[in-house]
């Protein structure tokens, strides 16, 4: 199981989220709000918690930012095989920059997918901020 750490606050992450848990999946995916009660008290030690998308798996691995991306796609039966071609060398800058685009302006992609804007008015909470999620 997975469990995936997403900003409850911003509505594009909420309409993500949602698709993600209405997609058949390889691998099990609990959505968490990663600043509520549970994601506190289960994950509060979670570096990037709160501040990128973070993916946790019940052994303990974490990913974070594009790597956390790219484990939500290969644990969907749909995109397992857009996460593993996303992995190889040549593919990986592209995956790292669309994730990075879409976190850095999800504030204002959220009108245009006809959501809501965020809480602030004009961005999220949880800017993908790191050069690199890749450890």
């Amino acid at each position: 199981m997975f469990y995936v750490l997403f900003d409850a606050h911003c509505a594009v992450c909420v309409a993500s989220a949602e698709w993600l848990g209405s997609r058949a999946q390889h691998e099990e995916l609990r959505l968490v709000d990663a600043r509520g009660a549970f994601s506190g008290n289960y994950f509060n030690s979670v570096e990037k918690r709160g501040e990128e998308l973070v993916v946790v798996s019940d052994t303990g691995e974490v990913w974070w930012g594009p790597s956390a991306f790219l484990v939500c796609f290969w644990a969907l039966k749909s995109t397992r095989w857009l996460a593993i071609l996303a992995s190889f060398e040549l593919c990986l800058p592209l995956a790292e920059m669309l994730f990075r685009f879409l976190s850095e302006h999800r504030g204002s992609l959220a009108p245009l997918l006809g959501l809501p804007e965020c809480e602030d008015g004009h961005s999220c909470s949880a800017i993908a901020k790191s050069p690199s999620a890749y450890r």
